[in-house]
Parts: C-alpha cells; structure tokens; sequence
C-alpha cells in the first residue's frame, strides 16, 4: 500500500560541489519526499564570481535567529489572512492523507466473506471514499501552495525593496567593513531562503505535522500495542538520520574548505590571466588548483563510505519496521485479538505518521534557516545609517553656493583603520572659483578631504565648511548636489565594455553635465595617454576658466597642475606647503621641489628614449613599411581566422552531449560501475518483492481469518501463525539485503561521481588556461562568468553519471519485475488497466519530486535583480555622489516586478501539478478497488491476484517516479556537459600550450 523508499543523496550533485548544494536525504512516499537540508548550507547568488568561495569556517559561528513572527514584519493584512488560509488547508491535507489507511481497512473488509465472495457496497463505498479524498487532497494541497506561496512572494518583494534602499542610504564607513557580493546575496539567496521558510517549507511543516498526529491517533486507536511494536523502531531510523548529519556536518566543512580554495585559485587566475600568460604559469596554477579539488574528492569519499552505511541502516530500518508490524499485527490476529482491517489501519496509520516525522525535519530546518537569514537582513535594516541621505528634510538647503571650502583643524581616521591616523591637524581654504591642486605621497590624505566635504565620513574632530556653514548642517542629498565628482577609479554600467580612458571621459563628461558649483577630478587623467591627457587637460582648463567652478584636482603628474591657483602639498596627514608653482619650486629642500625635480628629469629621459626610438624607425623605414604590410596581411588573416573559428563555432552547437558521452569519462571507474548496477538491480526488485510479501500477508491473513470466523476452523489460525512467522523472517532477512545492497550501491555511484566530477573539473580549468586572451575579453566570457561555470557544470554532469544512474536501474529493474509478478500471480485484465493510468502515476511522483528539489534555487529574473544590486553597491560611492538612490531604488523595485509574477505564475502551475499527484494516486486507488473487485465478485480473479497486481504497480509507480526524478535535471546537465567538451574541443588561433613552434636559442 505505501513503501517508503530513502534517497541520500550526500551533497547532492553527487558530492561534487560541497558549498552550494544542499545535503540533504529524501523520503519517498507516495504524496511525495522530505528533504533533510545541509547541515552546513552556503549563500548562492547569480553574482557569485564562483559560487564555491564562501566562508567555510561559517558553519562554526552561532547564527543568529529572530522570533517566528518576526518573519513576517513586512506582511500586510492580506498576507496574514493568506497566511491563516494557507495553515488551515495544509493541515486538513495533512490529516486526509492517513484517512487512506482507515479506507483500506475498510476495503479489506468487503473482502473477507465466507463464500469468497465481495460486499460490492462496501467496495463501493470504499472506492467513493477514495475518490472524496482525492478530490479533497487536490483542493487542499492546490489553495494552500498557492497561498503560502503567492503570502511569501509578496512579502519578499516588499523586505528586498526595504532592504536595498536601506543599504543604499547606509554611509560610506558602514561599507568599508561590508562586503558588497555579500550584500547582494542577502537580497537574492538570504530572501530565497526566507521566502521558502516562510512559504511553502511552512505549509509542508503544517501538513506533515498533522499527518504525523493523524497517522498515530488512528494507529493508537486501532491498535495500540502494535503501535508502540512499530514505533519501537523510529528512534533507530531517526538515530541514523542524527548521526548522518552530524558528519555530514563535520565533514562538509574541511571539505568545502577545499572547493572554497580551489575556486579562489581559479578565480585568481582568470581575473589575472594577462600576468598568468605572461609568466607562462598555467600548467602551475592548473597544478595548485587540482590539489585542492583532489583534497575535496578524498574527502568526499570517505565522507559517502560512512553516509552509505547509515544510509543502508536506514533502510534496513524501514524493513525491519514492516517485520514487526506485521509479525505483531498477524500474530493477534492469529491469536483471534484483532481483524486484519484494524492490523492495517494500524499498521498503516503509524507507518505514515512515522514517514511524515522523517517530513517534518527537513522543513523545519528550513523554517530555522529562513530565520537566521532573516535576522542578517533585519541585523542591516535595524542599522542606522551615520550620514543618511534618504532624510530630505533633514539639514539646511542653502539657495545659493559660492563653492569656499575650509578645513579647520581636523583630525580623521577611517572607521575600518581606527589605529591609523589619516588627517592630523589639518587646516586648508579654497576661495569660490579658484583651482587648488593637492599634491603628495600615496596614503597621505589627498583624497580624503573630497570625502569629508562629500560627507562620506564625518571628522573626529575640527570642522568641513562650505560657505562658513559645516557640512554636518546642511541637508546631504543638497551638498552632494553641488559637488562634481570624477574619482581614481570611476565606474560606468557593467554592460558596458569600454577601456579605462573611455571610463574616465564618461566620468568627466557624466560630472560636467550636472553644472556643480565644485568640481572635484581625483587623478581624472590617470587612465589616459599623453596626447589624450593633453587635450582633456587642456578642455577642462577651459571648463574651469568659463565656469569659474571651485576646482579641487589631486594629481600626481604635477604637469598637469602647474597653471593652478594654488597647489597643497599634504604629507602626514596635515598640509605642510601650500601656494602656487611657481612659489613652489623657489622652496629649497621643499617637498614640492623635489616631487617636481624627479618628475622633469624622468620626463626628459623619456623624451631621449622616445626620440632615439624614432631615429631608429626612420633609418629602418624600408623594413618598417614591410613589416606594416606583413601587420595588415597578419590582421587580415587574424580577421580570417576568427571569422573561421566563428563559423566552426557555430557549427559546433549541432553537437550533441548524451549520457553515453558521461558514461565514457567514468571508464577508469567500470568495476565501481558494474558493482553499483548489481546493488541497483537488487534494490530496483526489492519493491515488488515487499508488494508481493504485503499482498501475500494481507489476503493470507483476511482468507484465514475469514475462514475461522465463519467456520471456526482453528487449522486457519494455526496456518496463519507459521505464514506471518514466514513472512515476517522474510522481511527481516530483506532487511539485511537492503542494507547491504542499499549502501553499495550509493557509494559506488558517489565514488563514481566524485571521481567524474574531479576529472571535469580539471578538464574544464585547463581547457579555460589554454584559452588566447582575446576569448577572455569576450563580454560573455567574464571572469565571474566561467569560475560560476566551473563551480557547477562539472556537478551537473555528475547528476547524470552518478547516483542517476543507479536510479534508472533500479527503476528499469522495478517497472520488470513488477510487469512479471502481475502478468503471472496477478491479474492480467487489472494490470492492463493500471498500466493505462501508470504513466500518470509516473508524472505525479516526478513533478512532486522535482517540485521539492525546485526549492531554494534562484530564477532568472532573480538574477538579474541581483546583478542590478550587485553593480549598485559595489558601486556605491559613484551612486550617492551622484544622487543616484532614488532612481537606483526604482529601477530595482521594477526588477522585482518580474520575479513576483513569475513567482505567482509557477505558483498556479506547482499547486495545480501537486494537486494532480496526490489526486490519481488515490483516484487510482479508487479505480482498482472498484473495477478488481468486481473481477472478485465475478470470479474472474481471487482477493490474492487483486492484492498482488495492486501492490506490486502502485508501488512500482511510486518506486520509478522517484527514480526517474532526475530527468528534470538532465536537461541542464547534457548542457553543462556540451560546455565542457566544446571549450575542450576548442582550438585557441594562439595555443600556449602547443609544444610545437620555433624556440630561440639565445635571444639579443
């Protein structure tokens, strides 16, 4: 009737990717699965440069946690009326579910009748009772997805809004000890895991919770002894489960310790891969990142040895559960102390109820996990904000600004670097329209006034005045108004992909265009060329000589600020020269002196290197002007070149990347291969053969008794003493199959995995070292881009390599052996028509499965909610400089628009499909009792033949629909496979690890 069947998938993508997957272990039932989360689970974002570089010492902090109803501080009326809806339809499908248990009592009953005979009323009223309870459960299980979900979606939107503009308002010191991808991943991945918390992981906590209650209340009820025989063997099932995590626990952090290093070297290098190139240091940094991923592999495998066991042990419980509830159930009844319908609604009350527990665990987690994620968020929008710029009507709005700056006597140091002393004393004043330059050595306070007078930080001591007000007074979002700024590093829209100068004039020309009383240009020339340099040096002169702007320029070319009004030198922290260049220059021993000195012999030497250089050329010219016309032949052929490799690129994409593709790169691995698909053909005929015991039992057991009730045949309670005695051994027996089939084949398919994804990690890194440089200035081929591809696409592939395909085995070897048993001991009419409803039933189980194992993921439209945030804050000085929040803040609301209806979308489409799997599964139900028995009723069939071809269908269906979950997946690993095997495939126009080549012996 229900077979419970544990799936451990011991981090899960095979093991492969210990940081951001879930460990998790899944038990299936016919309503569906629970999932046991990580014990150590890893923010994941789309803006991860690689997903794996995370904190593996995290796991060791206490987290911190806030009260349930802090949950939801963001929900309106409205979600708190979803939110009760939601609890009071999860609960009733929660309760429904054991009804089943009660119904089949009930129809056992119709069967037992003297003359072999069926009461067809009761038949028939069983069968309408399943069917209310499909119908019901497709009601319940629909409204209360649909608004839990629709309740979080609504609720994360608002928190993600309050969140991201909150940050933006937060002052520019707070930053300084934030990491922004950290910051964006609480926007994207925490509220993911909020939104599952307090959704449908809470809806799922509400339901198993009342199944659990329900299922042991009928249990206790109808048979209460036998009850506490069955539940004798929970605390062992739930004793594996605890010592599985725990190592999970321990191991997982050594372990994404190492993939967490391994995706820093790779990160490293690809960031770098100009200086790696350079230095001819692939093969190295291909050597140190394959250690670290070789250290996470041999982790990972002792980890599956150990997780196998118990993972055996656990269904070794299950077994062992079946046999004592069945010995102790038959042998009352053998003992005429119970009928066989209260021994299976016993029987099956507390096994659901014992399944649900197994439910209720990983949901919970969940909910505690939305908790800790919650208090990191409420933690940043419980902050205030030192200097907020959201308070429009804070501070003073002067209507005028001449633009005279004065420093007085201030002290500063930088709130992440309180024991370094940046400004001491310091004491400067700039006249309204005049060009004031600062000059001195790096790290010695030049820029810092720009963000004391843009308010950034506030000094500690002395005072920032503009127009003899400080700064501290006037309104902030005003003063940053008035104020240009071009900084050292200036950022433009990460879409864009322009060069260093490029930035930099967009930056000059983004300041300009705002007409600012202050125009402040921190080394706004740096990126450029000299010739560049001269002719935006000598536009902003202009500029600053119409407008008549106040001009702050830090520069260390001081060619570039000698026609300024006056030049600052700061050294120390505190300004120690200060007139013009010409005034400057005249100080013997002076700093300015001999900043200017250094920089005028450097510069005439590079005039004499440059002008030798020239003469060469033109001595040379006849060779120069060949060597240009070979340079436009190479570039033409260049251009040929990648035209072809283009063409031959795109001819590529009609490759294809099957599982055989998979199978072929865990050759090295056959013998753990052929083992695991023995264990997988054990475990794959081990539902039938429980559907058969069950069966057996179960019309032994109405048959005998019915006889001795109507005959008072003691010989049948004596008969029906030795079969449950059998029967019983059998299971126990069963149970140590399982065990040891069960536990070889999840390690052999673990170690599998382990291995391919270790080979396709190395595959894929020293395929991305071999690449020419032009494939990495690709805008696709960013660096975050491929470390995120290879933190994942060789774990995606294991999907299908590993554990995967132990499931199709078992699932090939289950759908044959449950076709055997009920075409020969069953009934073939009934088994043609199950097999009519079978792939319903098929699709009921994977689109659960797929449902649960959807959770916590990011969508697409998430990630680019994350991608805008991401930008945003790592770009947050440019932002507040320019008064960007509000607009900033609207864009991302608008991004948000999309995940919310998409969110409410798969809501409709995910309640609809729950709703389908638990409705035919007892609609079926339904259908077999009513049309099996009228074949008993006709004599056509007997009561075993019906129990035999019911059992060993339905719990074949539940049995390859789990199986074959994985399909959902394969999808996107074929398509990480075909990645991997294409950039391998890929011919680099420049192979640096081609050995072939002319090599110079000895270079002039």
């Amino acid at each position: 009737m229900v077979q419970p069947q544990l799936h451990q998938e011991v981090l899960d993508g095979n093991g492969a990717d210990a940081a951001p997957q879930n460990d998790y272990v899944q038990v299936m039932t016919p309503r569906g699965n629970g999932d046991i989360q990580d014990a150590a689970p890893v923010i994941s974002t789309a803006n991860d440069a690689d997903s794996e570089v995370s904190q593996p010492t995290e796991d060791k902090k206490k987290v911190p946690t806030i009260a349930f109803k802090e949950l939801y501080r963001y929900g309106t009326t409205a979600d708190n009326l979803l939110l009760s809806i939601g609890v009071l339809f999860a609960g009733a499908n929660g309760a429904l579910f054991p009804c089943m248990a009660l119904v089949f009592g009930d129809a056992i009953g119709a069967f037992a009748q003297a003359d072999g005979g069926v009461d067809m009323d009761a038949v028939n009223n069983a069968a309408l009772n399943y069917l209310y309870i499909a119908v019901a459960l497709f009601i319940t299980d629909y409204i209360a997805y649909v608004v839990f979900v629709n309740s979080s979606e609504r609720q994360m939107k608002a928190l993600r809004d309050a969140a991201f503009k909150h940050m933006l308002h937060m002052n520019i010191g707070w930053y300084d000890s934030s990491d922004p991808l950290t910051l964006s991943s609480r926007l994207t991945g925490d509220t993911v895991k909020i939104k599952d918390g307090m959704g449908n992981k809470l809806g799922d906590s509400v339901k198993y919770t009342c199944q659990f209650i329900t299922g042991y209340v009928i249990g206790f009820v109808r048979g209460w002894d036998m009850s506490l025989v069955m539940a004798c063997i929970m605390p062992f099932m739930v004793a594996s489960l605890g010592i599985l995590m725990t190592s999970l626990r321990k191991r997982a952090v050594h372990s994404q310790q190492m993939y967490a290093e391994a995706g820093a070297v790779a990160e490293e290098t690809l960031s770098s891969i100009r200086t790696v190139s350079s230095l001819n240091a692939e093969k190295l940094a291909i050597n140190k990142y394959n250690e670290r991923a070789v250290k996470a592999e041999e982790t990972n495998i002792q980890m599956a040895k150990f997780a196998s066991c118990v993972f055996g042990l656990f269904m070794c419980s299950i077994w062992l559960m079946y046999a004592a509830g069945l010995w102790y159930g038959g042998s009352k009844v053998a003992h005429d102390k119970a009928s066989p319908s209260e021994v299976f609604q016993a029987f099956f009350g507390v096994l659901m109820g014992t399944i649900s527990l197994g439910q209720i665990t990983p949901n919970i987690s969940a909910v505690a996990e939305a908790k800790g994620a919650a208090a990191q968020i409420y933690k940043i929008l419980d902050t205030p904000s030192a200097i907020d710029a959201s308070k429009d009507n804070e501070g003073e709005k002067p209507e005028s600004c001449l633009g005279r700056i004065q420093a007085t006597g201030v002290n500063f140091t930088y709130p992440s670097r309180p024991d370094v002393q940046i400004l001491n004393d310091y004491n400067v004043t700039i006249e309204p329209g005049q060009t004031v330059a600062f000059v001195g050595a790096s790290g010695g306070g030049k820029s810092t006034l720009i963000s004391l007078l843009e308010r950034f930080y506030d000094p500690q001591e002395g005072s920032i005045l503009l127009d003899g007000r400080d700064v501290k007074t006037l309104n902030v979002k005003w003063l940053r108004s008035q104020i240009g700024l071009v900084s050292q590093e200036p950022r433009v829209e990460m879409k864009s992909l322009v060069t260093g100068g490029q930035k930099q004039r967009v930056a000059i020309a983004r300041a300009i265009v705002r007409e600012p009383k202050i125009l402040v240009l921190d080394e706004a020339t740096s990126a450029l060329d000299a010739e560049s340099e001269r002719v935006v040096q000598a536009a902003l002169n202009d500029l600053m000589d119409k407008t008549r702007m106040t001009t702050l320029v830090i520069a260390h070319r001081l060619s570039t600020i000698r026609n300024a009004d006056k030049i600052v030198v700061v050294n120390g922290g505190h300004v120690v020269e200060e007139g013009n260049h010409d005034e400057l220059v005249t100080i013997e021993d002076g700093i300015y002196n001999k900043l200017y000195t250094i920089q005028e012999e450097k510069a005439q030497e590079e005039a004499q290197a440059a002008a030798s250089a020239l003469k060469e050329a033109e001595l040379g010219e006849p060779h120069s002007q060949s060597l240009r016309h070979h340079s436009s032949r190479s570039v033409n052929s260049d251009h040929m070149e990648e035209d072809k490799k283009a063409s031959l690129e795109k001819a590529d994409t009609s490759k294809t990347f099957t599982i055989f593709d998979a199978i072929a790169f865990s050759r090295p691995e056959r013998s753990a291969f052929i083992v695991g698909i023995f264990a997988a053909a054990v475990m794959g005929c081990a539902l039938p053969s429980s559907a058969v015991l069950i069966s057996e039992l179960v019309a032994t057991m109405t048959t005998n008794y019915t006889l001795y009730k109507e005959s008072n045949v003691q010989s049948a309670l004596d008969d029906l003493k030795h079969d449950v005695m059998v029967y019983g051994l059998c299971y126990v027996g069963g149970s140590v199959v399982m065990f040891l089939a069960a536990a070889t084949q999840n390690y052999c398919f673990k170690y599998m995995a382990e291995k391919l994804t270790s080979r396709l990690r190395d595959i894929h890194f020293t395929a991305l070292c071999r690449q020419n440089i032009g494939f990495f200035d690709e805008k696709k081929n960013a660096t975050g881009a491929l470390t995120a591809d290879l933190s994942t696409n060789a774990t995606k592939v294991a999907l299908i390599s590993g554990d995967s395909q132990g499931r199709v085995v078992q699932a090939i070897f289950t759908f044959v052996a449950a076709l055997v048993i009920s075409f020969t001991t069953g009934s073939w009419l009934l088994t043609l028509v199950m097999l009519a409803v079978f792939p319903f039933l098929i699709a009921g189980q994977m689109v659960r499965m797929h449902q649960m194992k959807s959770s916590g993921h990011l969508s697409d439209e998430l990630s680019d909610v994350g991608a805008h945030a991401s930008e945003s804050l790592s770009n947050i000085r440019t932002v507040v400089s320019l008064g960007l929040e509000n607009s900033i803040c609207g864009k991302f609301s608008a991004l948000l628009e999309e995940p919310l209806a998409s969110g409410r979308r798969e809501a409709q489409l995910n309640g609809l499909a729950l709703g389908f799997s638990s409705f035919i599964l007892f609609a079926t139900y339904s259908l077999v009792f009513w049309y099996g028995g009228k074949l008993v009723d006709d004599r056509e069939i007997n009561f075993k033949e019906l129990m035999r071809t019911l059992m060993a269908i339905m719990m074949s269906a539940q049995g390859i629909g789990n199986a074959t979950s994985f399909m959902g997946e394969s999808d996107n690993a074929l398509k990480a496979g075909k990645a991997i095997v294409e950039l391998q495939d890929r011919q680099p126009p420049i192979d640096s690890f081609q050995e072939g080549g002319r090599r110079i012996d000895k270079l002039q």
